[in-house]
Formats: C-alpha cells, sequence, structure tokens
C-alpha cells in the first residue's frame, strides 16, 4: 500500500509539475523579434572635372558580426568588386572596378573596406571617365537620359563571391 500511495504521489507531483510547465509557457508573452538591420547599398553620381564623375556606393553586405570580422581579417586577396552598368532597351554598358583587401574608414581614403556589428561595411568613390556614366549616347535610343546603378560583390579570401548588392538606379543626363 505504502509503495501504491509512492507512486501515486511521484505521479501526481509529474502531472502538478507538467501542468505548470505548460500553464507558464502558455501565460508568458512570447519575446519580439529583433527588428532587421539595414541593409542597403546606396549610390551617388557628381560631375568631378572635364570629362569625368565621382561615382559614390556605400553599403553593408549582411552578415553576423563573428562573419564580417572572420571575412575581413582573412581578406587577403578578396575585396569588393564593383560593376558600374547603365542599361536601357537597347545596349547595356558595364565598367568593372576592383579594390583588393580591408581598410578602416577615414584618413581620407577614397575606398574601404571592414566590419561591422550588422555585416561587412563598405564604400568606394571611383573617379570614372564620362563615357562609363553616359549610356544613352545618341537620341534614338529614347528613354529619361542615363540610367546607372551599381552590382557590389564580395570576394572572400579563399576566392568566393559570397555576398552581392545592388544599389538603387540613379537617372541623368551624365555627357
Amino acid at each position: 500500500m505504502k509503495v501504491l500511495r509512492k507512486i501515486g504521489t511521484r505521479a501526481g507531483r509529474a502531472a502538478v509539475l507538467v501542468a505548470a510547465t505548460v500553464g507558464l509557457t502558455a501565460v508568458l508573452p512570447a519575446a519580439p523579434a529583433a527588428a532587421a538591420p539595414p541593409f542597403f547599398s546606396s549610390l551617388e553620381i557628381t560631375r568631378a572635372h572635364a570629362g569625368h564623375y565621382y561615382v559614390k556606393v556605400t553599403g553593408i553586405f549582411a552578415a553576423d558580426p563573428y562573419d564580417a570580422h572572420g571575412f575581413v581579417n582573412n581578406i587577403r586577396n578578396g575585396g569588393v568588386r564593383y560593376e558600374v552598368i547603365g542599361q536601357d532597351r537597347f545596349t547595356e554598358l558595364r565598367s568593372t572596378y576592383f579594390r583588393s583587401g580591408a581598410r578602416q574608414p577615414g584618413n581620407g581614403a577614397d575606398w574601404y573596406l571592414y566590419a561591422t556589428p550588422d555585416g561587412i561595411g563598405y564604400h568606394v568613390t571611383m573617379t570614372v571617365p564620362a563615357s562609363v556614366v553616359n549610356e544613352d549616347t545618341s537620341s534614338w535610343t529614347g528613354g529619361p537620359g542615363d540610367e546607372i546603378w551599381v552590382r557590389a560583390s564580395f570576394l572572400d579570401g579563399a576566392g568566393e563571391y559570397r555576398y552581392v548588392q545592388h544599389s538603387q538606379q540613379v537617372n541623368g543626363y551624365f555627357s
């Protein structure tokens, strides 16, 4: 009889414990999801000097902080490939620029690549000939002038493209 009472008591305690656990789980509110960090690639085009423009691209490749630091610290021959692309209904113009290695922001550098808590940050200001951004060179192509955007591709130290981002399209008349 004592054995049955002990089994019953233990079973009762287990049932109370399960019920309490389920009850607490049902009552506790779910933790709110963390807001997604802002990942972007921004393009700006301004006149530099006769026959040339500045093409400035800034962005963040989405990565957790550990991967970002690992990639940047071990980049060796890697870097970022920037493709300046002009596209309309009849033509597509591409010019490719590559910046290797990693650099911290500052000291007046025209490009940098660095780890952030949100991912891999990058910035480049390239001086390009007007012919690179003047993709509508004749009136028969039509359209609202030149349509330019940039594709940024991160090349890791092992030679693999890990991340790709496209900037917004910039429209204008770049001659």
